[in-house]
């Protein structure tokens, strides 16, 4: 694979498309069984779906669960369309429809011309991460409430979409159109505030680069903004949001190391090795990217464009550290879901930084490879299944509560609660039958 392949010469490989489909068999492949019998994940069913199930299809629309503090229009319409079936296919319409909005993501990541990921290869092994690497964890998998984290991640990456390349290659059935993107963008600030806290940035790209197509993209959050920030507010101040959740009483030593573990070394070494890193080695894998990162910089220094893009990066990922350590739920440091999109920004800077590296200075392939699939490999082993932690892996469908079954004790019995996912806590979904 030529280091110069760009976006504008995706026809010369007869390999794209078809590595596409590969990367989606593998998503599907991380449990075949919740995709093909569904499950309901927490709150999705015990909140979104329990309001979409009890109450008509206009109320449920406008559903706000205030305390979380935020609308979140892509888990109320999985929760609509999933009530509009008998209730025993339930959870398989909910989960098709957060596989649908992942697969959608992926695809407007990969086919949609970057001036961050700028090659066909780039391309392949970031989105490879978004499905299997170690920040793709079980609760971010599949789940309506939990879809959020990949708006985030399309939010970021659209920062950075070239629409100029992607205006001269309308003309291909598989790229994207710039309407979809920008009701996408729509939908992504609408889904959660994790694609609508960027809306700063996107007016300062607005200004740096001052384009129709940087306007529309503007114009499409100005509303959703307004909206989300008026209901996290409400919710603050009169509706009861949950009291761990935006308070500056979380920036403590302790949670400020675990989440590094899990904001910073898990994406590179993996959960399990990052959980037994010291502050010593912390420190050390610290300076080590800083290095990695400022020798990009100093290689890249007379490309204006470059720069921007790396430092960009690098707020962003602060930003989010910032905003999870604010905005997480509970009284310690953001883990698990959480810590998804700082994670992801955190490889994505690796694999630039190295990738930039590889075409300045260095000449072994096998550096290259070596640097950017190590964290696929590693996202690979962390989710073999220990058996004390079950219910959190993919392939652990056995044990699960056979969700026909729990229909048929609900329908002979209307006051019994129905299990959700995770299982082994006890989550259980109570309804009032129609």
């Amino acid at each position: 694979m030529k280091p110069n392949t760009t976006s504008s010469d995706l026809d010369e490989h007869k390999y794209f498309i078809g590595f596409f489909l590969i990367i989606i068999f593998i998503l599907f492949l991380r449990s075949p069984e919740i995709i093909l019998k569904g499950r309901f994940w927490g709150e999705e069913g015990l909140v979104y779906f329990k309001y979409a199930y009890e109450h008509n299809p206009f109320a449920t629309l406008f559903f706000i669960d205030f305390r979380c503090g935020y609308y979140y229009f892509s888990a109320t319409v999985s929760a609509l369309l999933a009530s509009l079936v008998p209730l025993e296919f339930a959870p398989f319409v909910s989960t098709l429809c957060s596989f649908f909005v992942t697969v959608l993501i992926i695809y407007a990541i990969y086919f949609t011309p970057s001036h961050l990921l700028k090659n066909t290869f780039l391309k392949i092994v970031f989105c490879l991460y978004l499905v299997i690497g170690s920040q793709a964890v079980a609760e971010v998998y599949c789940n309506s409430i939990n879809t959020q984290v990949y708006w985030g991640i399309f939010g970021v990456l659209a920062l950075f979409f070239d629409y100029e390349t992607l205006n001269r290659e309308k003309s291909k059935k598989y790229v994207p159109t710039q309407k979809l993107l920008n009701v996408m963008l729509v939908i992504a600030c609408l889904s959660g505030l994790y694609c609508v806290i960027l809306f700063p940035f996107f007016i300062l790209k607005y200004f740096l680069q001052k384009n129709q197509n940087s306007l529309k993209q503007i114009k499409c959050m100005i509303i959703p903004f307004i909206l989300q920030i008026s209901v996290v507010f409400y919710s603050k101040f009169f509706q009861g949001l949950a009291s761990s959740k935006m308070t500056l009483n979380k920036f403590d030593f302790e949670n400020i190391i675990y989440s590094l573990q899990h904001q910073f070394l898990q994406p590179l070494f993996g959960m399990k090795s990052a959980r037994n890193f010291s502050i010593s080695s912390l420190i050390f894998c610290i300076a080590t990217f800083v290095m990695i990162y400022l020798t990009n910089l100093y290689l890249y220094r007379n490309n204006k464009n470059r720069i921007i893009q790396y430092v960009l990066l690098m707020v962003l990922y602060m930003y989010y550290l910032i905003y999870i350590q604010i905005g997480a739920l509970g009284a310690g440091g953001a883990g698990g879901r959480y810590g998804f999109i700082p994670g992801c920004i955190i490889y994505l800077i690796l694999l630039i930084s190295i990738w930039g590296i590889y075409k300045k200075i260095a000449n072994s392939k096998k550096i290259l490879l070596a640097a950017i699939f190590i964290p696929l490999l590693i996202g690979g082993y962390d989710f073999q299944s220990p058996t004390n932690f079950k219910y959190l892996y993919y392939s652990e469908y056995a044990g699960a509560p056979n969700w026909k079954l729990e229909v048929e004790k609900f329908r002979n019995d209307n006051s019994y609660e129905l299990k959700c996912w995770p299982y082994q806590k006890e989550w259980n979904l109570e309804l009032i039958e129609k």
